[in-house]
C-alpha cells in the first residue's frame, strides 16, 4: 500500500505542476460482504461462511501525448474469481495525429468482434485482454493500419449454472495472438471498408491424454493441446443520411496438434478429432431512423464448431472452441429487469444463426415505446444410433439452409417477444415504465436414441426427449416525483414459467417408414412463479432508502429456502413472527449516501437470491448470499 500511496501522490503533484498539460485521475471501489451460502451441491442444505473483500483502484495520467492507465485490485477473496493482490493492469500509450502505440494490457477490437474483441468485465469474472502492444497508424486521411500483438491467458468457468463455485477458475489456456487490420474510411463517399487477419496459437486444457510407450496407456490430467487458428475478415460500413448498413464477414481455419494421443478416461475411450476444422461467422444490421422512428434489424451466423454431444458438453474436451478474444454480436436483448436478466438465452457463438428487429417510436414528448423480436437456432443436432450391422455413434443431422433458423427442437430453438411503454402523466410528475415479454427455448439437453432391433425384424425403437421453458415477464416501474426534490420509484416484476419435459418412445417399421405403435407420448409441464419487489425513496446526489422482496413458488434443484427458523436473520426473524412464510423468500434492505458529490457509500442487508450474471452474452452463475452484509464506496477523484 505504501509504494501505492506514493504513485499516487507523485502523479498528482505532476499534474499540478503541468496543469495546461498533464491530468490525473482516479476510481476507487471498495466491497466487503459477509453472510451465508447455501452449499453449492445440488440437494445440500448446509450453510457456510461466506464472506469477500474486494478492493480496486484505477488511476489514469497523461501529459503531452503520453498517458498511463493503472489497475490494482485487492481482493481476499472477491465476490467471483480468484484472489488477487497489487497490480493487475498496466497500460502505457502514446498518441499523435499520425500514430498511436499502446504497451500493456489492450482492449478493443476489429469490427464488431467476430475475430478479435478484447474485453473485460469483472463483475462475471471474464477477461479476453492481451497483454502486448498495439500500433496504429494512418498514413493518410483514409487509410488505417492496426497491428496487434500479445499474450492472452484468461480463465474460464465449468458450465454455468448451481453445483458451480465461480471462486474456482476451474482452467486457463495460453494463446499467443497476432493480428493486423487495414481499414479506409470514405473509400467512396459514406463508404468504408476493413480486412483484417487474426492468428492465434494456443495451448488448450485436455482432460486426458494418451501416450503410447511400449504398448502401455499413460494418462496424465490436464495436460496442453497446442491448436492454431488464422481468421481472415472483411467488414463494409455505409452511413447515409439517416440509416446505416455494416456487414462482417469471415472465416477460421484450425489446426489441432498431435490428435492421434487424445484419449477420454472417463469414458475410456477415444475423442477423434479431425486434425483440421474450417468455419465461419457473419453479422449483418441496418438501421433507419427518420425523425422519431428507429427501426433495426440484426442478422447473426457464426458456425464454427459442430461437435457431437459428448465434445460439446464437455468443455475440457473442447479443443475446436472458440478462443475468448472471439466474441461477436448477441443479436438478441438483454435486459436490465431483475427477474429477466435471471433468466436469459444463452447464446452459443460457435453454431448459431438468428435475427434481431427492434423498433423505437417516440410518439410524443411524454410517450416512447419500444418493440423487439428475436429468434435463432443451432445449424445442426445429433441422434444416438444403434443399429445391428455394428454402426453405433453420433448422426449429424443439418438444418435445411445454414443461412436460416429452424423451430426443430433438435436445433435448440429461441423465440422471444418483447415490448415496453414508457410514459410521462404530467399531473402527478408521474414516469411509467410498462414491459412485457414473452420466451421460449430449450434449455437442457435434446436426446434422440434409435435403436435397431434385433428381435423385431426391420424396426426400431426411437426415445426422443428434451426440456423446453416458456416464460412470461411483466416488469414494472413507476417513478414519482415528489416535493423537496425527493423521488419515489416502485419495481415490480412477475414472472411465469412453464418448464416443460417431452418423453416420446415409438416403435418404427423400416420397410415402410410407418410408426407400428406409440408406448409414450407426453409432455409433463412444471409450472413455476416468480416475484420480485423493490421500493426505494432517493433524493439526487443525497441519500437514498429502500427495500427488497423476492419469491419463488418453487426451486429446481435442491431442497426449499428459508425454511428453518434457526437460520433467520433478525429481519427474517421478525417477519417470521408476523406471520409472514418465508419458504423461498429474500428480503434485504439497503441504503446510499453521497459523501461528497463523487464519493457514494452503499450498504445492504438481507438476503439475495443467486442466478445467473450476463454481459455481452458471456455468463457466469453467482451463488446467493443470506443473513449479508454489505458495504459498498465508490469514489472518483
Amino acid at each position: 500500500m505504501f509504494y501505492l500511496k506514493r504513485l499516487s501522490l507523485f502523479l498528482f503533484l505532476l499534474s499540478l505542476s503541468y496543469s495546461q498539460s498533464a491530468y490525473f485521475s482516479a476510481g476507487l471501489t471498495a466491497r466487503y460482504g459477509s453472510g451465508f451460502q447455501s452449499s453449492i451441491e445440488i440437494g445440500d442444505t448446509t450453510r457456510n461462511s461466506y464472506v469477500f473483500r474486494e478492493h480496486t483502484l484505477d488511476i489514469t495520467a497523461g501529459y503531452g501525448n503520453f498517458s498511463i492507465w493503472s489497475n490494482f485490485e485487492f481482493s481476499s477473496p472477491p465476490r467471483i474469481g480468484p484472489d488477487h493482490l497489487g497490480l493487475r493492469k498496466l497500460r502505457m500509450m502514446w498518441e499523435s495525429d499520425y500514430l498511436s502505440v499502446s504497451a500493456g494490457d489492450l482492449y478493443g477490437q476489429f469490427g464488431r468482434g467476430l475475430a478479435l474483441n478484447l474485453w473485460e468485465s469483472q463483475g462475471i469474472d471474464w477477461d479476453s485482454s492481451l497483454r502486448g502492444i498495439w500500433l496504429t497508424t494512418r498514413p493518410n486521411e483514409k487509410l488505417t493500419v492496426d497491428i496487434v500483438s500479445g499474450n492472452s491467458a484468461g480463465g474460464r468457468h465449468l458450465p454455468i449454472g448451481p453445483g458451480v463455485d465461480p471462486r474456482i477458475r476451474d482452467f486457463s489456456e495460453d494463446a499467443t495472438v497476432s493480428a493486423l487490420l487495414l481499414s479506409v474510411d470514405n473509400i467512396l463517399p459514406n463508404l468504408s471498408i476493413g480486412l483484417y487477419g487474426v492468428d492465434v496459437d494456443a495451448f488448450k486444457p485436455w482432460f486426458g491424454k494418451m501416450q503410447n510407450l511400449f504398448g502401455d496407456v499413460e494418462t496424465v490430467d490436464s495436460v496442453n493441446v497446442r491448436t492454431r487458428s488464422f481468421s481472415p475478415g472483411f467488414f463494409v460500413e455505409y452511413i447515409g443520411r439517416d440509416y446505416d448498413l455494416y456487414v462482417e464477414v469471415m472465416k477460421r481455419s484450425l489446426e489441432i496438434f498431435d490428435t492421434d494421443s487424445l484419449y477420454s478416461t472417463p469414458s475410456f475411450e477415444w475423442i477423434y478429432y479431425e486434425r483440421e476444422n474450417k468455419g465461419w461467422g457473419g453479422y449483418a444490421s441496418v438501421s433507419y431512423y427518420p425523425g422519431k422512428l428507429g427501426l433495426t434489424l440484426e442478422y447473426k451466423n457464426y458456425f464454427f464448431d459442430d461437435s457431437h454431444p459428448d465434445i460439446r458438453t464437455k468443455l475440457p474436451y473442447r479443443l475446436g472452441r472458440l478462443a475468448p478474444i472471439m466474441n461477436g454480436p448477441t443479436a438478441f436483448k438483454e435486459h436490465s429487469a431483475v427477474l429477466m436478466r435471471r433468466t436469459p438465452h444463452i447464446i452459443d457463438f460457435e453454431d448459431e444463426v438468428g435475427i434481431q428487429a427492434e423498433v423505437n417510436l417516440n410518439v410524443s414528448d411524454d410517450l416512447f415505446l419500444i418493440f423487439n423480436y428475436a429468434q435463432s437456432s443451432r445449424h445442426t443436432g445429433f441422434r444416438d444410433v444403434n443399429y445391428i450391422d455394428g454402426y453405433d455413434g453420433w448422426e449429424k443431422v443439418e438444418t435445411e439452409s445454414l443461412l436460416w433458423f429452424s423451430d426443430n427442437e433438435m436445433f435448440y430453438p429461441f423465440k422471444e417477444f418483447y415490448g415496453e411503454f414508457n410514459y410521462h402523466y404530467s399531473p402527478l410528475n408521474l414516469d411509467i415504465r410498462l414491459m412485457a415479454a414473452r420466451s421460449s427455448e430449450i434449455v437442457e439437453s435434446y436426446v434422440e436414441i434409435i435403436n435397431e432391433l434385433s428381435y423385431w425384424e426391420n424396426h426400431t425403437q426411437e426415445q426422443l426427449d428434451w426440456k423446453k421453458r416458456d416464460l412470461y415477464t411483466l416488469p414494472t416501474e413507476l417513478t414519482l416525483s415528489l416535493p423537496s426534490g425527493h423521488g419515489l420509484t416502485l419495481y415490480w416484476e412477475h414472472q411465469w414459467e412453464d418448464y416443460n419435459d417431452r418423453n416420446y418412445l415409438v416403435y418404427r417399421d423400416l420397410s415402410s417408414s410407418e410408426i407400428d405403435s406409440v408406448t409414450t407420448d407426453e409432455i409433463l409441464t412444471v409450472p413455476y412463479y416468480y416475484r420480485y419487489v423493490a421500493l426505494n425513496l432517493s433524493k439526487p446526489s443525497r441519500y437514498s432508502a429502500g427495500f427488497i422482496y423476492d419469491f419463488a413458488s418453487g426451486i429446481k434443484t435442491g431442497s426449499p429456502q428459508n425454511t428453518d427458523p434457526a437460520n433467520d436473520s433478525w429481519l427474517e426473524e421478525i417477519l417470521r413472527n408476523s406471520g409472514v412464510d418465508m419458504t423461498n423468500k429474500w428480503f434485504g434492505v439497503q441504503g446510499s449516501l453521497y459523501l461528497t458529490p463523487a464519493t457514494i457509500f452503499n450498504v445492504f442487508y438481507g438476503s439475495l437470491q443467486g442466478g445467473l450474471k450476463c454481459d455481452s452474452g458471456v455468463c457466469v452463475y453467482v451463488p446467493g448470499i443470506e443473513d449479508a452484509f454489505t458495504v459498498t464506496i465508490t469514489s472518483n477523484f
